[in-house]
């Protein structure tokens, strides 16, 4: 970051024209901000972009501007800071200084309520969230309550934007604000704002950040009144339901009669149906949405949130949402750090301590009823994978993530086991070690994918063409601290598919996104013409006996030299496929002098 201010400083000198804008319509702050992912959780670069920012702003780089044509405002851009919950409080902090500097947005008044009505969307609700006014708001709601829900265009509602000022948030969630369904930009819903860690003044220019413990205890406190309002929520709804609904109604939700037993969830929005349906009169507010869910399906990875859940009687942990995944399915780490992978499988644990089921199938007829699509339709297969590969393949993408991140920004790796309590430790040795397998034929496993197959793969996916063996040799030692032959074998099948270059047929993973509110979801697919897969493998058969016979090679000469794993990989691995490659290339060279071409897809 040291070096972006040094450009910056040289972009000045020179003369740059700061407030031109390019075919799209952007500036140079804009392009400036619209950096690549970065460690935005890291303070010192926090600091050092509010610096940069700083500068550029100070020597009159405008924060509004229209493109070439007039048609589009581009001052969301200098707002598009990953995460999220950055957003609102950069734009905060840009009108701080914006009003200290001559040269700034602090000499039109009118550019800065267009800013607000740009970046905050054209609408009042939102605009009293800005000011943090308890009458503006009242009258806004009162005007247009319809509006409640609507969406600016980071896709935040005026609940998100109002997650620093818990009053407006308890305003808001009365009068029908939804806090679970509508999602914000990066798809992260109302509780991923607000229990993130760095709640306010993430970036603050021309100030320090504030105390990390300060920041940790503001987040606890509005997730924690977001929690309550939605257990009140549940809590009334339930309340309401058991005192009206005619009992033939009700048993349709509580067939055992057990309403004091658990809070509704899962089947919460056909209970507020059921309500309407028979004429109960009903607050909005109570609604929790159309759509089926949880409210496990939105905490992300924190145990700490799902403890209070579940001690206010919400029981659907293994509950399946609109695309019939289950909660367990939907958690990911940030992939800038181990910390994080640590903290995940600590929630992984505390949901199967609850007894959540790790081998739950997705179901697939609610994907496909919400999606409404033929499940016979598309050229590959849709496939009810369980919560444990879902579970394998994030943790292989996570780790591939965590190595691009200390390779570009410098930092210093530590082995994953270092980093991970007993309890997150017990929990990936649980799922490295699961030898329950998928039905698939491919030969980059033998009997099946099991989930270190799925792990090495979204690894090796993640990192792209590009890996190298250390890469590997790091995931290996990230994930196996115990030696188990099996193990050895499965991950050397793996890999040495991937150094020959063949095809997989087997389940692969892929994001969706929903057609309706652009949720993005995941799911498990092969190739569905088993015509197709034999063609593939008749194209490779050569290339697929030459794997077995490695396969056979490498078993020998393990017991044989009788090395610590990584050592064998290094010393005789290595070396060995460098050498078969070779000789593939020799080969290729060969049909070429003969006149025959070879064509890569």
């Amino acid at each position: 970051m040291d070096l972006t201010v040094c450009l910056i400083t040289q972009i000045l000198t020179l003369g740059v024209p700061l407030n031109e804008v390019n075919e799209q319509g952007q500036t140079l702050l804009n392009g400036f901000l619209n950096l690549p992912d970065g460690p935005w959780y890291d303070q010192g670069i926090c600091e050092s972009l509010a610096s940069s920012v700083t500068q550029l702003i100070d020597v009159g780089a405008e924060l509004v501007t229209i493109n070439r044509r007039g048609q589009n405002i581009h001052a969301d851009a200098v707002l598009s800071l990953p995460p999220p919950i950055y957003l609102r409080h950069t734009f905060t902090s840009i009108i701080d200084i914006a009003e200290g500097s001559p040269k700034s947005l602090r000499r039109n008044e009118i550019t800065m309520k267009f800013l607000y009505y740009t970046a905050l969307l054209c609408n009042d609700i939102c605009l009293a969230v800005a000011r943090k006014s308890e009458v503006d708001l009242q009258r806004a709601l009162a005007v247009s309550p319809r509006a409640i829900n609507e969406t600016n265009n980071m896709s935040q509602t005026a609940l998100h934007l109002a997650v620093e000022w818990p009053a407006g948030m308890r305003i808001l969630l009365e009068a029908g604000a939804d806090p679970i369904h509508v999602l914000g930009n990066a798809d992260c819903s109302l509780l991923d704002y607000s229990h993130s860690p760095i709640l306010k003044d993430a970036i603050r220019i021309g100030e320090d950040c504030r105390g990390k413990q300060t920041l940790i205890a503001e987040g606890k406190m509005v997730t924690d009144l977001v929690v309550d309002l939605v257990i009140d929520r549940r809590q009334r709804l339930r309340d309401l339901a058991t005192r009206l609904l005619p009992i033939s109604a009700l048993t349709h939700f509580y067939p055992l009669g057990d309403h004091d037993s658990f809070l509704p969830d899962e089947k919460a929005s056909r209970l507020f149906s059921a309500l309407v349906h028979h004429g109960i009169p009903v607050l909005s507010a109570l609604d929790p949405g159309r759509d089926r869910t949880t409210v496990y399906h939105q905490i992300e990875v924190s145990s700490r949130i799902a403890e209070r859940l579940w001690k206010a009687e919400f029981r659907d942990i293994d509950g399946r949402d609109c695309f019939g995944l289950t909660p367990l399915m939907y958690m990911r780490s940030d992939a800038h750090s181990k910390h994080s992978i640590n903290i995940r499988l600590e929630c992984v644990a505390w949901f199967l301590n609850k007894g959540a089921d790790l081998y739950a199938k997705q179901d697939l007829d609610l994907y496909f009823e919400r999606e409404k699509r033929d499940i016979r339709s598309g050229s590959r297969q849709l496939l009810s994978a369980t919560s444990l590969q879902f579970l394998a393949y994030e943790l292989g993408f996570a780790l591939g993530g965590v190595f691009i991140y200390i390779s570009r920004w410098n930092k210093h790796d530590m082995p994953l086991r270092m980093m991970l309590s007993e309890t997150s430790r017990r929990v990936l040795e649980q799922v490295v070690m699961d030898n329950v397998s998928d039905d698939c034929e491919c030969a980059c496993s033998k009997g099946g994918c099991k989930a270190l197959t799925l792990i090495t793969k979204s690894y090796i996916w993640r990192l792209g063409v590009d890996y190298k063996f250390q890469q590997l040799a790091n995931l290996w030692a990230d994930t196996m601290d115990i030696c188990n032959p099996l193990k050895y074998s499965e991950f050397l099948r793996l890999i040495t598919f991937k150094e020959l270059g063949l095809t997989h047929t087997c389940y692969h993973h892929e994001h969706r996104r929903d057609r309706e509110w652009e949720w993005e979801y995941s799911l498990f697919s092969r190739i569905r013409d088993q015509a197709e897969i034999d063609e593939i493998q008749d194209v490779e058969a050569a290339d697929l006996r030459k794997l077995e016979e490695l396969l056979e090679e490498f078993e020998v000469k393990r017991i044989e030299f009788d090395l610590p794993f990584l050592d064998f990989l290094r010393e005789y691995w290595r070396p060995r496929m460098e050498e078969v490659l070779h000789e593939g290339d020799l080969d290729k060279e060969a049909l070429r002098e003969i006149g025959v071409t070879v064509y890569y897809e």
